[in-house]
C-alpha cells in the first residue's frame, strides 16, 4: 500500500495475470524467505531461559539470521529485560516452526518446549480511502494554493467525502493542498483527461497508473513535445503502461495548457505544474469546480487538442 494510506495494512496488493503473481509471489518469498501467500502464518512462543538469549542471537546476529534463513521463518528474542517476555517468539508454516524449534534445541543442547501455539491474522488490506464525491449536485469550489505553508481559503467548498458509495464521518478541511489534489485524482471513476506542460511528480503519476490499472478509468494525456524527455519526466511511464498519452507543442508553440477534467464533471486548473518544485518551492495555485459553464469549455478545448494532435501518439 501507499505510505498515504489512513490505516496499516499487514500486506502487499499484487495485481497481473496468474502467473505473474505467481512468480512475484516466489521473488518476495526469495527476498523475505518466509512463506508468501494469502494463508495466516503460524505464531509459535518457546520457552528459553534468558540466559541463552545470547547464544541463540549469535555474534552480531549471525546465529539469529541462519536458523531464520533455514527454517524460514522469522525469529523475535525479547530484551532479558524487557517485562513480561514470556519467550522467544517464532512465526513461520507450523512444520517450518517445528524445524525452527528443533534446531534451537540442537544449539543449546536443551529442549525448547513450545508455551503457546496461535494462528496469525488473515491478511487484511486497509479499508478503501476516503475519496470525493465528483457526481455531487452541490457545487464544488476550492482554490488551492502553492507552496504547502501558503494555506487554502477557508471560504471553498469541497464535495462530501465517500468510503465504498457510503457517506464517510471525516473533513478535509484541515488537509494540505497537495493532499486535496491528490484525493481529487483519487477519486476519479470513469475518465482523466489532462493537458499537462510537464508532468514529474511521482506521487501525481501514481494516481493516474492508479485509475488506469485498478479502477479501469480512461486517462488520456496531453503534453507539450519538449518535455516528455525532461529529467524526471513520468510521461514514458505511463505511455508504456497502456495510458493514451500525446504531445502537442513545438519549438515555436509550447503546449502550456495546466488542467484535468475528472469523470467529466470537475475541472482543476491554474499555474500548476504536475511537478515537486510546483507544490514545494514555487508560488501556484489551482482551482477546482464542477460548474458546468467552465467544465464544458475545458472539455471542449481538451476535446479539439486531442483531435489535432491524433497524428503524434506517444510510442
Amino acid at each position: 500500500p501507499r505510505p498515504d494510506t489512513t490505516a496499516a495494512a499487514d500486506c502487499i496488493a499484487v495485481s497481473g495475470s496468474a502467473a505473474d503473481v505467481e512468480a512475484c509471489r516466489g521473488a518476495l518469498e526469495m527476498v523475505v524467505s518466509l512463506p508468501v501467500g494469502t494463508e495466516p502464518l503460524a505464531v509459535w512462543t518457546l520457552r528459553i531461559a534468558k540466559g541463552q538469549y545470547g547464544a541463540v542471537i549469535g555474534e552480531k546476529g549471525a546465529t539469529l539470521q541462519r536458523i531464520m534463513a533455514e527454517c524460514r521463518v522469522l525469529l523475535e528474542v525479547p530484551k532479558a529485560d524487557e517485562p513480561g517476555a514470556r519467550g522467544v517468539t517464532v512465526q513461520g508454516a507450523p512444520a517450518d516452526c517445528e524445524r525452527a524449534r528443533a534446531a534451537l534445541a540442537e544449539l543449546l543442547r536443551d529442549s525448547v518446549p513450545v508455551l503457546s501455539e496461535e494462528l496469525g491474522e488473515s491478511p487484511a488490506m486497509p479499508a478503501a480511502a476516503l475519496r470525493y464525491d465528483l457526481s455531487t449536485e452541490a457545487p464544488i469550489r476550492a482554490c488551492l494554493f502553492f507552496p504547502e505553508e501558503v494555506r487554502r481559503s477557508s471560504a471553498q467548498q469541497l464535495p462530501p467525502l465517500l468510503r465504498d458509495s457510503a457517506k464517510a464521518a471525516g473533513s478535509s478541511e484541515e488537509e494540505s493542498s497537495s493532499a486535496v489534489l491528490l484525493r481529487f485524482l483519487d477519486s476519479a471513476r470513469t475518465r482523466c483527461d489532462i493537458c499537462m506542460f510537464t508532468m514529474t511528480d511521482d506521487r501525481i503519476s501514481r494516481r493516474l497508473l492508479d485509475a488506469h490499472r485498478h479502477r479501469g478509468a480512461k486517462v488520456r494525456v496531453i503534453t507539450d513535445a519538449g518535455q516528455i524527455d525532461a529529467q524526471g519526466s513520468d510521461v514514458r511511464e505511463l505511455a508504456a503502461a497502456g495510458v493514451e498519452v500525446r504531445v502537442a507543442g513545438g519549438p515555436e508553440r509550447l503546449m502550456h495548457h495546466k488542467f484535468c477534467i475528472l469523470d467529466g464533471a470537475v475541472l482543476l486548473n491554474g499555474s500548476f505544474n504536475w511537478t515537486l518544485a510546483a507544490s514545494q518551492s514555487n508560488f501556484e495555485n489551482v482551482m477546482v469546480t464542477n460548474e458546468d459553464f467552465f467544465v464544458s469549455g475545458f472539455q471542449k478545448n481538451f476535446d479539439q487538442c486531442w483531435s489535432l494532435c491524433k497524428g503524434s501518439p506517444l510510442q
